[in-house]
């Protein structure tokens, strides 16, 4: 039996689509992680053979969870898959209802070991607070990951940059309000009213001097 052993990246999370994502290096036998080195937190696109680049963080226990229990479910798939066919089997063999029972379980139970195992990579996409704590890690632009990690963030809302520009249009939107023409348009008047019954005032205060 031949064994390979050596240092390889496993436990992918917290990725970034097109940015980076965060793996952890770990002593192996025949690629079955066992003892985990160091986090590496590495720039998507830039693996090449078994090089890459990136930079070490602190160590990750969610890599470090994710690792293990992604070869727990291959493992457990494969056990419950073949246990599973060999009682379904012998349970039509014997037409005994209980094997074959048995058998569907344990068959259930490999698919479901498998969805759970693509659900690991499926939702490895990192929560906003630690795409901002990795960026800071690399020295990206906090906005510029915050984009890539969702692109319709903020879509149809104004951008706080540009609520003083967005502000005139509003008030002029605002003007637009019946109401609240209705109620500009009375102050005018007062305002006018005013204006006449000051001039006939005064009107009367000049013919009076006369």
């Amino acid at each position: 039996m031949f064994f390979i052993f050596g240092q390889r990246n496993f436990g992918k999370v917290d990725r970034v689509p097109g940015v980076f994502y965060v793996v952890t290096q770990f002593f192996h036998i025949n690629f079955v992680p066992l003892i985990p080195l160091t986090t590496y937190l590495v720039l998507e696109g830039s693996e090449s053979g078994n090089g890459f680049k990136g930079v070490k963080i602190p160590m990750s226990f969610k890599s470090i969870v994710v690792a293990w229990g992604r070869w727990a479910l291959i493992i457990g798939a494969l056990i419950t898959a073949a246990f599973g066919l060999i009682s379904l089997l012998a349970g039509v063999s014997a037409r005994d209802v209980e094997l074959m029972v048995q058998g569907v379980v344990l068959g259930l139970a490999s698919v479901l070991c498998g969805v759970t195992f693509w659900a690991t990579y499926h939702f490895s996409k990192a929560g906003h607070d630690r795409a901002m704590q990795l960026a800071d890690e690399i020295g990206l632009s906090q906005a510029f990951v915050a984009k890539c990690l969702d692109p319709n963030r903020g879509r149809g809302e104004p951008d706080p940059e540009d609520m003083l520009e967005a502000e005139p249009a509003s008030a002029d939107e605002r003007d637009k309000d019946p109401d609240r023409d209705y109620d500009r348009r009375q102050r005018e008047r007062d305002r006018d009213y005013d204006r006449d019954y000051d001039r006939r005032e005064r009107d009367r205060d000049y013919d009076r001097r006369d």
